[in-house]
């Protein structure tokens, strides 16, 4: 009798971890859908602010960086389109780092590194980023029309 019983309690939490191993995937890749962005939908729109993050696959600082933008964009999404890079494992990302970097005269040494409005921010910053988008909001500057322009 005994053993029926653990043998039950083992099943229970085989079946409960199962579920909760597919919640965590499912979720992940939803997550990971909306981390990558493509120049083709990029979108231009008056009083909302592009955020152009590059990250790293793995970076911890990059998580916690997407997982600050991810409640953000909660509380105040409508102000903001996110656009993220991966550039670990993407060369074009890479290069795409580079050259916005270029155009906002500064230098793109690694993850992650935002650019929002006429500001950058090396490294994960939440109150920069907060104030970066508000400064953004007033000065509807956009590095990526200028990539475009200049391709």
């Amino acid at each position: 009798m005994k053993h029926k019983i653990i043998f039950g309690l083992l099943i229970s939490i085989l079946v409960v971890s199962a579920i909760t191993l597919v919640m965590i995937r499912n979720g992940s890749n939803q997550i990971e859908l909306q981390r990558h962005s493509s120049l083709e939908n990029i979108t231009f729109e008056e009083g909302v602010v592009n955020i152009y993050y590059f990250w790293g696959d793995s970076c911890q600082h990059c998580a916690l960086q997407f997982e600050f933008l991810t409640e953000l964009s909660e509380e105040i999404g409508e102000r903001f389109n996110l656009y993220s890079f991966e550039v670990w494992f993407d060369e074009e990302n890479v290069a795409l780092a580079h050259e916005l970097a270029e155009i906002m005269d500064v230098e793109f040494r690694g993850v992650p590194f935002t650019i929002i409005g006429n500001q950058t921010i090396a490294g994960f910053h939440s109150d920069e980023i907060l104030d970066a988008i508000d400064s953004a909001n007033y000065d509807e500057f956009d590095v990526m029309q200028i990539f475009e322009e200049e391709r």
